[in-house]
């Protein structure tokens, strides 16, 4: 069984784009001098909050992959991250939000997501 794509219809704005980095370092500290401080582990997540707009027909599409694709945001999804292009193992860290873009129009919809993508750190 493979890993559901995010959907290439719905395409980010990045007006609302957010990174937020988990906090990986252990500080100890010492009888005399700095804190020593260290990662935690090699491996630590981010967190990408952006928006999308999309037409009526793509919200609809984008829910029925929400339940059906990712069971309601269990399951992890292949992202591609709007910054850096590249592909990225996520999953939602809250339901996304949607709302439609004017009082007087329900043909455009803004869509609020958050993602948690895993993060490696490179030895150089």
């Amino acid at each position: 069984m493979s890993m559901p794509d995010f959907p290439t219809y719905m395409q980010p704005k990045l007006d609302g784009y957010n990174i937020s980095f988990e906090d990986n370092r252990l500080e100890s500290k010492v009888e005399s001098g700095h804190k020593k401080t260290r990662g935690r582990s090699c491996r630590t997540y981010k967190t990408i909050k952006l928006n999308f707009y999309c037409c009526k027909d793509h919200l609809i599409q984008f829910e029925d992959w929400y339940k059906n694709e990712t069971l309601f945001g269990a399951k992890r999804f292949c992202f591609i991250d709007p910054c850096t292009s590249k592909a990225e193992i996520a999953r939602f860290t809250e339901m996304p939000s949607m709302s439609p873009v004017s009082d007087l129009c329900l043909e455009e919809w803004e869509v609020s997501i958050s993602v948690e993508v895993e993060c490696f750190a490179e030895n150089n």
